[in-house]
């Protein structure tokens, strides 16, 4: 009489027997988990200290004041990019419709500057 009908000491074992793998698996899973993180932390670490800031265009170590590691990457750039980095070549001030804007030639397209859109 004060046994519940769905409780029998057979289906608690399987029950306790099926947790028990999967906390197992959930256990190695996570373990697993923490490795790759802990590598790729360590391999980041390891990275930075031996070659310092690297440039991302030549993958050469940069080396110097934050300004001369920016000239190095847009010299990078420009070698990459060849005559489209003469962003400034032609600048106009236009009037059209009493506004001015400033437009300017930037890879043979025609463009206008947007900050000279704004009013103030």
């Amino acid at each position: 009489e004060g046994e519940s009908p769905t409780a029998s000491p057979h289906s608690s074992a399987t029950d306790d027997l099926h947790h028990s793998d999967r906390y197992q698996t959930f256990l190695r899973v996570r373990a697993n988990r923490q490795t790759r993180l802990n590598a790729r932390i360590g391999k980041m670490k390891r990275r930075k200290q031996d070659e310092g800031q690297v440039c991302p265009l030549c993958n050469r170590p940069l080396a110097g004041s934050e300004q001369e590691m920016s000239r190095h990457v847009e010299h990078c750039l420009s070698k990459r990019e060849g005559s489209c980095m003469a962003e400034d070549d032609a600048v106009d001030i236009e009037h059209e419709n009493n506004n001015r804007f400033e437009e300017y030639e930037w890879c043979g397209q025609k463009r206008i500057r947007a900050t000279t859109l704004l009013e103030g």
